[in-house]
């Protein structure tokens, strides 16, 4: 795979406003057929002095009409994510014109504020993925602006120790004949704290709204917490909406099953965290960013809980 810095990438796609912003830009029918990978320091980096200078990075995405694009940012701290100790607060605006489709992955220490607006026949697929951070909050607001369009969010966050971990989600059905689906996962351990708040606001005139949203965690030390709502706010009357949440442990059936046929203890558990988590994976990664994202997780999965 061919890698992207901010810093390197073409200048008819990135555009450098100010230190700490810049404009990513896709034109009419453009098709960016592979994966741009990107960090945020190097989009705040002062230049010439390698240090960022800013306390928010701010990143304005476009896609222009009929265009194709797939982008993932890595958000943070971790030397293999080629990222910078102290990195700042991310804030993505996203446009999506009419028919646009537009892939965004991002694996963070940091926090991140995503603004979205979908015109007609646009798609958005987005997954968040958190593997460490000792405070992260995450706001996402995605407007649906015409009819047609579709939204698919998701993500996995992995906690533990002291770490605080929160996600807060608007989704607003301005327009009917939309769709939104959420599924949103988290495994807590130590003393970690997660907070989950979603909101669905679907208008009166927004008839044919379809608008799913989940958020499950799984609590694998007696100290940890998850605290979830889920929320309807449903103004018209022919749509298709429903919300869920769960707070639980791991299947102790399933664990005595695979010890039973000679799988330890801590691999039985790693197989159900990474069944958990892969419901999220499978439904937004393409094969190129799981090749990424999923040895993130897995050494997570092994290595921090």
């Amino acid at each position: 795979m061919q890698v992207f810095n901010a810093g390197r990438m073409e200048k008819k796609i990135i555009e450098h406003i100010a230190a700490g912003h810049c404009r990513i830009a896709f034109g009419k029918n453009e098709v960016q057929e592979k994966l741009l990978r990107l960090d945020s320091a190097a989009i705040a980096e002062s230049a010439g002095t390698g240090e960022c200078s800013a306390a928010e990075v701010r990143v304005e995405i476009l896609c222009g009409e009929g265009s194709q694009a797939h982008l993932l940012f890595e958000l943070g701290s971790k030397p293999e994510l080629g990222a910078q100790r102290g990195a700042p607060k991310t804030k993505m605006e996203v446009k999506l014109e009419r028919g646009a489709l537009l892939r965004l992955d991002v694996v963070q220490e940091t926090s991140l504020h995503l603004v979205v607006h979908l015109e007609g026949d646009s798609t958005l697929y987005f997954g968040s993925f958190s593997v460490g951070g000792s405070l992260i909050e995450n706001d996402y607001e995605i407007d649906f602006d015409a009819p047609h369009s579709e939204a698919h969010l998701g993500g996995v966050y992995i906690t533990s120790g002291t770490e605080r971990f929160s996600t807060n989600v608007n989704v607003n059905h301005n327009h009917g004949d939309t769709l939104s689906n959420q599924l949103f996962k988290g495994i807590l351990s130590g003393s970690s704290v997660a907070r989950f708040q979603g909101r669905i606001t679907v208008l009166k005139d927004a008839q044919k709204t379809k608008a799913y949203q989940a958020n499950n965690n799984l609590l694998i030390s007696p100290d940890a917490r998850a605290y979830t709502r889920p929320h309807l706010v449903i103004n018209a009357d022919d749509v298709q909406c429903s919300h869920g949440a769960t707070v639980g442990s791991l299947s102790q059936d399933e664990l005595f099953y695979m010890r039973s046929r000679g799988i330890s203890l801590q691999e039985a558990q790693l197989l159900q965290q990474q069944a958990f988590v892969h419901e999220v994976t499978d439904r937004l990664l393409t094969a190129e960013s799981q090749e990424i994202i999923l040895p993130l997780l897995e050494d997570a999965l092994r290595n921090r809980l």
